[in-house]
Parts: structure tokens; C-alpha cells; sequence
């Protein structure tokens, strides 16, 4: 669909809305978002990529409300006259949200923007920031023990949060298996000790 498009009039309608101006709000680099007006009231409202699932709200619902019960700036996710918190029309994903005054940019244009940015990222991948020491299920803490909400689990690479008791033990087991095979091979065909390393993976990590 073209940018121009707007919100289908059904979806408006689940929230009761009516007697609006609606108008495409940025380029929708992700989702598609609108800019919804009545009267001296503004509101958002989403076409949500088709790669993220439904229930992907109820997460940005839970986590967006912690973080303005810190004090923090955040949207907040509006149910529907249904009570749900987003609404499927002809196989696409709608949201409706509260309007968070400010300025949005579509791409840094000068270092004093990426520096302004970088005090409120803590990005993975090497990234200058704070010195991470530990990890227990979503926190993580820094070597001055001040605690984070890690909304990113990594990069997704931690769907089960940090120091899962049952993965560590897991691990555990691997690596006492790859330290014994290392012991023990005395010169033993190297696929053979793959091999048994492989058995003891799929035993640690069954499907």
C-alpha cells in the first residue's frame, strides 16, 4: 500500500474513534503510523510489521508501563472497546497509543545527535558504554552494581534471560564432556571425539 493510505475505518472504529484527522506520521521505517487527532487530542496509530507477532503488544504493554512507574517517558498502549490491546483486520496487526510530545528524527545528521543519542543507548556488539559484570534473568548490572532492565536480551540471544539455572547446568555438563574428551583422546581419530561431543549435545539439549 502506498504511504498515503490511511488506517482502515473498521480499525477506528474499535477504539471508537470518529470525527477524526488522521494523516501518515514519518516514513514508517518499521510500522506503518499514523498521527490521529480529535479535537485538541492526539493519538497514534500502527499497522504492525507483519515479522512481529500479535503478542509482541502485551510485551511492549508490560514493559512500557514499568518504565513509567520509574518515572520515565514512554507510550502506553490503549485497549479497544473490546478490551484488547490490538485489533487483526484482514490479516494485519493494529495498535492505538498515547502521543509522546518531541522530536523524531529519520537518520543522524551530525556527531552532536549521535553523541546526544549515545547517552541513553546502551548498545551490544562492543559498543562503548557501561561495563556489564553480571546477568540474572532480564538485569544486568554494571561493575558499580547500578542494575539495568536489558530489553533486548542481548541482541535476542538470551530468550531464556541471563544466568538461566537450567542452561547453566547445561552448559556445565558440555563443558566437563569437552574437558574429559580432551583428556582422553591420546590420539584418538578427531571425528571420533566430535562424534561423542555431538551425542553429549543432543543429550544435553534435547528437541
Amino acid at each position: 500500500m502506498p504511504d498515503t493510505d490511511l488506517p482502515p475505518l473498521q480499525m477506528l472504529r474499535a477504539w471508537s474513534l470518529s470525527d477524526v484527522r488522521v494523516s501518515p506520521l514519518g516514513s514508517g521505517l518499521i510500522n506503518r503510523t499514523w498521527r490521529v487527532e480529535a479535537g485538541a487530542s492526539r493519538f497514534v496509530m500502527q499497522q504492525l510489521n507483519p515479522v512481529f507477532p500479535p503478542i509482541v503488544n502485551e510485551d511492549i504493554r508490560v514493559v512500557t508501563a514499568h518504565l513509567r512507574a520509574k518515572g520515565l517517558i514512554a507510550p502506553e498502549l490503549l485497549a479497544a472497546e473490546d478490551g484488547s490491546y490490538w485489533q487483526e483486520y484482514e490479516g494485519r496487526i493494529y495498535r492505538r497509543m498515547t502521543w509522546v510530545a518531541g522530536t523524531s528524527h529519520e537518520r543522524i545528521s551530525t556527531a552532536a545527535q549521535a553523541r546526544e543519542v549515545a547517552k541513553h543507548l546502551m548498545v551490544g556488539g562492543g559498543t562503548p558504554g557501561p561495563m556489564l559484570v553480571r546477568g540474572k534473568g532480564a538485569r544486568v548490572w554494571d561493575a558499580e552494581g547500578k542494575a539495568y532492565l536489558d530489553c533486548t536480551s542481548q541482541s535476542w540471544a538470551l530468550y531464556l534471560g541471563h544466568a538461566h539455572p537450567e542452561t547453566t547446568a547445561r552448559y556445565a555438563h558440555l563443558t566437563e564432556v569437552t574437558a574429559a574428551q580432551a583428556r582422553e583422546r591420546h590420539g584418538r581419530p578427531l571425528a571420533s571425539c566430535v562424534l561423542r561431543w555431538r551425542d553429549a549435545a543432543c543429550s544435553a539439549w534435547p528437541r
